[in-house]
């Protein structure tokens, strides 16, 4: 008895790319004939299973990339940086947000005050700092979390108290940031000195 396979419509092609280096993948096969002048899709596998050094399963060249200059819907894009975009229906461009996995580092500074430390416990860009004091604080600098990874531009990072004692340390204290981290802060004036003491402060920092 002969074994009846189904019908399947489709073409196999040569990648080729055409004067403006685009190239494109046709369809894959369907159970059904197309209509004349009609689209239809397939799967497209590129790269599956390689394990090889420096071969992945996609890659983009980061020398001369430049984002289209009118955001076209269903593009997925890289910039000169390598920050990865899709634009969505609705023609919008929207930046693809990864994350960081590699921990930061943590700097006493000079308003901590005499023998303080500080450690770090985080995941990429959000974690927990605990700021130990063996004398009253200063104002000024107490201490700068440094990212394992800059970010291209700029960083947001947001700051909570994680224990009683650093209340009044994110209440009357300020932070500034910048793509490779931040710096919390007391300001000089208000005497917003703190006693010596364990200070938890939780910190969240979007990147751009």
């Amino acid at each position: 008895m002969s074994r009846q396979y189904p019908v399947r419509y489709g073409t196999m092609n040569a990648i080729v790319a055409n004067s403006y280096q685009q190239v494109f993948f046709l369809g894959g096969v369907n159970r059904a004939l197309p209509s004349a002048g009609s689209n239809f899709g397939g799967w497209v596998v590129i790269g599956a299973g390689a394990a090889s050094p420096g071969f992945g399963a996609l890659k983009f060249l980061r020398a001369g990339a430049a984002l289209l200059a009118t955001p076209e819907a269903g593009t997925f894009e890289v910039d000169a940086n390598a920050r990865p975009y899709f634009t969505a229906a609705d023609g919008i461009r929207r930046g693809i947000m990864l994350d960081d996995t590699a921990a930061p580092s943590v700097t006493v500074l000079p308003g901590a005050g005499s023998g303080a430390t500080a450690t770090v416990d985080a995941n990429g860009n959000a974690g927990i700092v605990l700021l130990v004091t063996g004398a009253a604080t200063g104002a000024g600098d107490l201490f700068t979390v440094t990212y394992a990874h800059a970010d291209p531009s700029a960083s947001y990072p947001v700051i909570s108290a994680a224990n009683a004692a650093a209340v009044a340390l994110v209440r009357n204290g300020y932070l500034t940031a910048t793509a490779t981290g931040f710096t919390v802060s007391q300001p000089s004036t208000g005497g917003a000195t703190l006693p010596a003491g364990s200070y938890a402060i939780t910190f969240n920092a979007l990147g751009a």
